[in-house]
C-alpha cells in the first residue's frame, strides 16, 4: 500500500490548536512548544502531533518547513509513535523532490528506522538510486547553463546517457536528474518579460536558445538583487552538470528552480556582452582595431543598449520595490573587486592583439580549471563565453560537459559544428573518436583566429548534415590556417600559438590548458615560448630588447640585436630559454611545499614537534629562492618567471615568512628557557617579509603580527606604531582576508577567524588554503556539516593532499559517519605512502577501526606504524589494548612491556602511557599526563585527561576544576571542553555557573554528546524543579534517539535524581527500541 500522507489538521480539535494557527496567521510564525501541554499531561502526545501538522503546513505555505530533524530534537517523545514519525518523513520526503532535491529513502531508512518499501507507490516515482557520495568528486560547486544570443542552426542536443540517476547541486544538495530523452509538454509556455515567476521579476530578455531563455531579472526575496535567470525545458538534464567547477573564469550559479516542466538557473548578472556580440560588431567594421579598447566600447554599448530596453519597458507599476533599478532608471553593473577593475585597465592599455590573447589565456585558465577535474566543455563558441561589464571572461554552458573519469570519453558529442575539432565531427558521425579536453583548446583555437581576423579559419559549409560533416572534415585535416595575412598586428608567435590550437592531430596541439596558459603569458611577458617553436629570430630579438630597455639604448644593445637578428644569438637564446625552465621548474618544487607547510602548521593544536618540523620544511621551501635573506628578488630563479607568476611568488614568499614567524613565536611558549631569542627571531623574520611587500603595502595581518611580538617582548611604543598602521591599512584581497583569518586560527580565536576566510573563499574561490583553514574552525565550532563542505571544497582545488582527508576524517568519526571516515583514511595512507606523516595516519586509522570492533585490522594498522616509526613507542599501549579486545591476551603482555621499555620523549608519548595505565594506576596515569603538559604545556588531550583522573578517578573536584578552568581560558570555543566543566560544576552544586555553560555549549552544537552531558547537567540541578527534569529528560532523549549514550545511561550516577521517574524509563526504553535493528553505536 502507499504510504499514507499526513492527515489535514481538524480546526476543532482544541484550544492549544486554535490558539497556535491563530499565532500563525497572526504573526507569520510561532513558537510550538508556548502551546503544549507539560511533560506528562495525558494530552500531550495527541496535541503535539496535531501542532506538528499545523506547524509543518504553515511553515511549507511560507517557504520555510522544518526539517523532520528539528522535531525529533526539540520533542524527542516524537519519536515513539513510529507510525507518525513514518508519516513525517514520507511527507517531507515528497516536498523535498517536488522542489527540486532528490533525497534518498534508504538514507531516510537508516537515519529514522523506518520501512520505505512502499514510498515508491506514493506519488512521482522513486528513482532507485540513491545520490553518490559527495566525497567521491562531486563538490558544492558553482555551475552554469547560458544559451544566449540566436540559436545557431548547428547546434545539436544531446541525449542523457543514463535511465536515471542524481548529482549533486551547486549547494550540496541534489538535483533530480531527468529520467528518459522526452519533449517538453507542448502546453507548458515560457514566462515572458513583464512577468512574475517562482519570485523573479523578469525584466528583459538577455537570449534565447532552441529550448529556453535568459532573463534580467529581479529575485524579490533576496533584496531585489539583479541576477541573470535561465529559464528552459528539462529537456536534457541540464542541471546535471557536474558542479565541481568554481573559478574566476567559469560563471557560477546562486541556486536552481523547479517549476513543473521548466528548470531555471539564477546566476550572478555579469552583463549581457558575449563574445559573439564582438564578432559581429567585427564584422560589421571596415577594419579591426587597433587596441583593448574596442572590447570595452562593446561592453558599454552593450550595456546601454540593455538599459535603454528595461527603462523603456518600465512603465508597468512593478513588485520590485522603491530600491529597484527600474524605479531609478538603471540597472546598476554587478559589484566589483580589485580584480575586475585591473581586468577593465589591462584590456584598455593592450593593443588589440594584446587584449584577445589576454582574453585566450583566462579562458584557458577557466579550461585547466575544468580539466583538472575530469569536465570537458565539448560547445565552446563565442557565445558560450562571457564578458563581464568588469572586462573578466568567463566560460558558460556546461550542459554538455562531461566528466571523463565517470563516463566513456565518447558517450557524448553534442556540440557546435563550426567549432569542433576534426575528430569531434567525427564522433559526431558515430565514428567512435575520443572527443578530449584537446578537443576544447582546439575551439578555443577557432574562436581566437576569428576575434583575431574578423573570419572564420574554414569555409562555413551548407547543406545535409550527412554531406556537410564530410567536407567540414577535410577542411580541418591539412595544415593550420595562418592568421597574419588577415591580420598584420599580429606577431609570428601568436599566430604559432594558435596554429598550435588549430592543429588537426591532437598529440601534435598543445596538451594542456596550463601548457596554452603559460605560452599566451611568455608570450605576453616577451619571453621565449615554451610549448611551441617560435618562427622569428628577429622577434625573439625584440622581445629581448624589451625585458632589457637599457641595454636597447647603447650601442652594445645594437649589436646584440643585430646578433640575434644574424643568428649566432642561438646560444644565447638556448641559455634563456635554460633559465626561463629552471625559474619554473623551481616554482613547481616551491608550490607543493608551500602548501604542505599551512597544512601542517594549522592543524589543531600543533604540538612542539610538528611546530619544529613545519617550520624546517618552511625554511627548506624559502631556501628554493634564497627568501631568508633580503636579496632574493635578484636570484635568476625570480626574474625569469612570467612577471604575473613573479608577483605571485612574491606573495606565496610572503605567505610563508610570516607563517614562519608564527610558528617561531608559537614555540617560545613551549620553551621558556629560549623565549626571547625565538620571538627576536620571528620578529626578524616578520620584518623580513615587510621587505619581501617591496613598495606594496604591508599586509593588515603582517602589522598585527608584529604588535603581538612586539608587546610580548616589551617594546610597547613599537606594538602602538604596528597598531596604528594595522587599522590603517585596508583589507582589499582574498589573500588579505587570509591572512587575517589564518592569523586569528593559529590563536584559536575561531569565530574572529571565520568571517574572515569566508570572505576570502568569496573573493577567491580557488583559495583553497582558505577552505581547509575554514574547515578547521568549523569542526572546532561543532559546526560539523559546513565543516565537511569546506574540506570537500579545499579537496577539489588541490585533491592529492592526504591531510585535508586527515581532517575530514575527523568531523565524519564526530558524525559518526565511520564508513566515510574509514574511507578518507585509507586514500590518506595511499596518497602518504612515501611521507613521513603515514606512521600517523595509519594509527589514526588503527584507532578508528578499533573503535568499529575490527580489533584485528586495528593490530595491523598499528603493527605497520610501528615499522614504518619505530620512535613511536606509546603506540605498544595501544596495540596492547587492541590485542586484549582481539583476544590475544600473551601479545598484549608483551606490548605492554614493551612499552615500558621505551620511556616516552614527548607529549603524545606521556599521553598514551597515562592513558594505558588509567584504569590500573590512576595516580601514575596522572603523573603522566603531568608530564606531557611539562612537554607541551597546550597539548589538549593531555590537559582533558587530567581533568578526567581528577573528577572522575581520584574524586578531586575542586584539583579538576583548576584545570578545567585552565583549559576553557586556553581554548574558549572548544565544546568539549566546556561541556566537561560545566558537568562537575553542576557536581559541585554550582547550577548557575553549570546552566550558563551548557547553554552556551547548546548554541554552539546540538551533537549527541553535548546533549548527553548537558543532560547530566539539569539532572543535578539543585532545586531540581519540573522545569530542569524536563529539560533534561528531552536532552536526554535527543542523545539517545541517536543512539548516544545508551551502554552508560543505566550506571550513569548523574541522572540519579531523575532516574526513579516513569518518564525517564519509558524515554530510555523508546530509544533502545528505535535503535534495536541495528547495535547501539559505540559512544566517544
Amino acid at each position: 500500500m502507499p504510504q499514507a500522507q499526513l492527515d489535514a489538521p481538524a480546526v476543532d480539535s482544541g484550544s492549544h490548536i486554535d490558539q497556535f494557527e491563530s499565532a500563525w496567521l497572526r504573526n507569520g510564525q510561532a513558537n510550538l512548544a508556548e502551546f503544549l501541554p507539560p511533560v506528562g499531561h495525558p494530552s500531550r502526545p495527541s496535541v503535539l502531533r496535531d501542532l506538528v501538522r499545523v506547524d509543518l503546513e504553515h511553515g511549507c505555505i511560507r517557504g520555510r518547513p522544518r526539517r523532520l530533524e528539528d522535531y525529533l530534537r526539540d520533542y524527542p517523545e516524537i519519536a515513539e509513535d513510529r507510525d507518525f514519525v513514518s508519516a513525517l518523513a514520507f511527507e517531507e520526503f515528497q516536498r523535498r523532490r517536488k522542489t527540486g532535491d532528490a533525497p534518498s529513502a534508504t538514507d531516510y531508512e537508516r537515519r529514522f528506522g523506518i520501512a520505505v518499501a512502499d514510498w515508491a507507490l506514493g506519488g512521482d516515482t522513486v528513482q532507485g538510486a540513491s545520490p553518490p557520495d559527495a566525497a567521491d568528486g562531486d563538490h558544492a560547486y558553482q555551475r552554469l547553463l547560458h544559451e544566449a544570443g540566436v540559436p545557431d542552426s548547428h547546434s545539436r542536443p544531446n541525449r542523457p546517457e543514463g535511465a536515471h540517476g542524481y548529482k549533486p547541486s551547486a549547494l550540496g544538495s541534489s538535483v533530480p536528474h531527468t529520467p528518459v530523452f522526452r519533449v517538453p509538454d507542448e502546453e507548458a509556455v515560457l514566462p515572458e518579460t513583464g512577468s512574475v515567476w517562482q519570485g523573479f521579476h523578469l525584466l528583459h530578455e538577455l537570449g534565447r536558445g532552441a529550448f529556453g531563455r535568459v532573463f534580467l531579472a529581479r529575485q524579490n526575496d533576496l533584496a531585489n538583487r539583479l541576477v541573470a535567470l535561465k529559464v528552459s525545458a528539462d529537456m536534457f538534464g541540464e542541471s546535471q552538470t557536474l558542479a565541481q567547477l568554481q573559478h574566476t573564469n567559469i560563471a557560477p550559479v546562486y541556486s536552481v528552480h523547479q517549476a513543473g516542466r521548466f528548470q531555471a538557473l539564477c546566476m550572478p548578472y555579469f552583463g549581457a556582452t558575449t563574445l559573439a556580440d564582438l564578432l559581429q560588431n567585427l564584422e560589421s567594421s571596415a577594419s579591426l582595431p587597433a587596441s583593448g579598447k574596442a572590447l570595452i566600447g562593446t561592453l558599454h554599448n552593450r550595456h546601454n543598449v540593455t538599459v535603454l530596453t528595461v527603462v523603456a519597458g518600465a512603465s508597468a507599476p512593478t513588485t520590485v520595490g522603491p530600491s529597484s533599478a527600474l524605479a531609478e532608471h538603471s540597472v546598476p553593473k554587478a559589484p566589483t573587486n580589485g580584480k575586475s577593475k585591473t581586468a577593465l585597465e589591462t584590456l584598455e592599455k593592450l593593443t588589440y592583439v594584446g587584449a584577445v590573447l589576454w582574453v585566450g589565456a583566462r579562458l584557458a585558465e577557466g579550461l585547466a580549471h575544468a580539466h583538472d577535474q575530469g569536465v570537458v566543455h565539448r560547445d565552446l563558441k563565442p557565445a558560450n563565453i562571457l564578458l563581464t561589464d568588469h572586462g573578466q571572461p568567463m566560460l558558460l554552458d556546461f550542459n554538455l560537459a562531461q566528466n571523463s573519469q565517470l563516463a566513456a570519453p565518447s558517450s557524448r558529442v553534442g556540440g557546435t559544428l563550426p567549432y569542433m575539432a576534426p575528430e569531434h565531427l567525427e564522433a559526431f558521425q558515430g565514428m567512435g573518436r575520443v572527443v578530449d579536453a584537446r578537443s576544447d583548446l582546439y575551439s578555443l583555437g577557432v574562436i581566437l583566429f576569428e576575434l583575431l581576423t574578423g573570419k572564420p579559419p574554414f569555409p562555413r559549409r551548407t547543406g545535409p548534415t550527412h554531406e556537410m560533416l564530410p567536407q567540414m572534415v577535410a577542411d580541418r585535416l591539412g595544415p593550420p590556417p595562418r592568421l597574419r595575412c588577415w591580420n598584420k598586428a599580429a606577431s609570428p608567435a601568436a599566430e604559432a600559438i594558435v596554429r598550435r590550437c588549430l592543429e588537426p592531430d591532437p598529440t601534435r596541439r598543445y596538451q594542456s590548458a596550463r601548457d596554452l596558459v603559460e605560452d599566451l603569458d611568455r608570450h605576453r611577458d616577451n619571453l621565449p615560448l615554451r610549448h611551441t617553436p617560435e618562427p622569428s629570430l628577429a622577434e625573439r630579438a625584440r622581445k629581448w630588447t624589451r625585458r632589457h630597455p637599457r641595454v636597447l639604448t647603447s650601442a652594445l644593445g645594437a649589436v646584440i640585436a643585430a646578433v640575434l637578428v644574424l643568428g649566432p644569438a642561438a646560444g644565447y637564446v638556448a641559455r634563456e630559454n635554460h633559465l626561463s625552465r629552471a625559474a619554473n621548474d623551481t616554482r613547481d618544487r616551491f608550490l607543493p611545499e608551500k602548501k604542505a607547510v599551512e597544512a601542517m602548521l594549522n592543524i589543531q593544536n600543533p604540538s612542539t614537534r610538528q611546530l619544529t618540523e613545519g617550520a624546517d620544511l618552511a625554511r627548506h621551501a624559502l631556501q628554493l629562492y634564497h627568501a631568508l635573506d633580503s636579496s632574493w628578488r635578484d636570484q635568476a630563479t625570480v626574474r625569469y618567471l612570467p612577471e604575473r607568476e613573479q608577483s605571485r611568488t612574491r606573495d606565496d614568499i610572503q605567505d610563508l615568512q610570516l607563517l614562519l614567524a608564527q610558528a617561531t613565536a608559537a614555540r617560545a611558549d613551549d620553551e621558556p628557557d629560549r623565549r626571547d631569542e625565538l620571538l627576536h627571531s620571528a620578529l626578524a623574520l616578520n620584518t623580513l617579509a615587510e621587505r619581501t611587500s617591496g613598495n606594496d603595502p604591508f599586509s593588515k595581518a603582517g602589522w598585527l603580527q608584529r604588535a603581538d611580538l612586539a608587546r610580548r617582548l616589551g617594546r610597547a611604543d613599537e606594538a602602538d606604531e604596528a597598531c596604528r598602521r594595522a587599522d590603517a591599512t585596508m583589507v582589499r584581497t582574498a589573500r588579505d582576508c587570509y591572512l587575517l583569518g589564518a592569523a586569528a586560527l593559529a590563536k584559536r580565536q575561531f569565530r574572529e577567524s571565520l568571517p574572515q576566510l569566508r570572505k576570502a573563499t568569496e573573493l577567491d574561490p580557488q583559495c583553497f588554503e582558505a577552505w581547509f583553514c575554514q574547515g578547521i574552525c568549523l569542526y572546532e565550532l561543532n559546526q560539523d556539516t559546513e565543516a565537511v563542505e569546506c574540506y570537500r571544497a579545499a579537496l577539489a582545488l588541490w585533491p592529492n593532499d592526504y591531510k585535508f582527508r586527515v581532517n575530514r576524517a575527523a568531523v565524519y568519526k564526530r558524525q559518526r559517519r565511520f564508513d566515510e571516515a574509514e574511507k578518507d583514511l585509507t586514500e590518506a595512507v595511499r596518497l602518504a605512502a612515501d611521507s613521513k606523516d603515514l606512521p600517523g595516519i595509519l594509527i589514526e586509522r588503527g584507532q578508528l577501526r578499533g573503535n568499529r570492533g575490527q580489533h584485528a585490522e586495528a593490530v595491523k594498522d598499528l603493527t605497520l606504524a610501528l615499522e614504518k616509526d619505530p620512535s613511536r613507542t606509546w603506540v605498544y599501549y595501544t596495540r596492547a589494548a587492541e590485542r586484549e579486545l582481539a583476544g590475544d591476551l600473551d601479545g598484549a603482555r608483551a606490548d605492554r612491556a614493551e612499552g615500558e621499555r621505551h620511556p616516552p620523549t614527548d607529549e603524545m608519548g606521556w599521553n598514551a602511557r597515562g592513558y594505558a595505565q588509567l584504569k590500573t594506576d590512576p595516580e601514575a596515569a596522572l603523573n603522566d599526563f603531568d608530564e606531557a603538559l611539562k612537554c607541551n604545556p597546550r597539548y589538549l588531550p593531555a590537559m582533558q585527561n587530567k581533568g578526567h583522573v581528577l573528577s572522575d578517578c581520584l574524586k578531586k573536584n575542586e584539583a579538576a576544576l583548576e584545570v578545567m578552568n585552565h583549559e576553557v581560558a586556553l581554548y574558549p570555543d572548544f565544546v568539549k571542553g566546556r561541556i566537561g566543566r560545566a558537568v562537575l560544576l553542576a557536581r559541585l552544586g554550582k547550577t548557575k555557573e553549570a546552566v550558563e555553560d551548557a547553554e552556551l555549549c547548546l548554541q554552539q552544537s546540538t551533537d549527541p554528546a553535548t546533549s548527553y552531558q548537558a543532560a547530566n547537567i539539569y539532572a543535578l540541578a539543585k532545586p531540581l524543579t519540573i522545569k530542569e527534569r524536563t529539560r533534561a529528560l528531552d536532552l536526554l532523549s535527543l542523545a539517545l534517539l541517536h543512539g548516544f549514550g545508551l551502554n552508560e545511561v543505566d550506571k550513569d550516577s548523574d541522572f540519579d535524581a531523575i532516574r526513579k521517574d516513569a518518564e525517564f524509563t519509558r524515554r530510555v526504553e523508546a530509544a533502545r527500541a528505535l535503535n534495536q535493528p541495528g547495535a547501539p553505536p559505540k559512544t566517544e
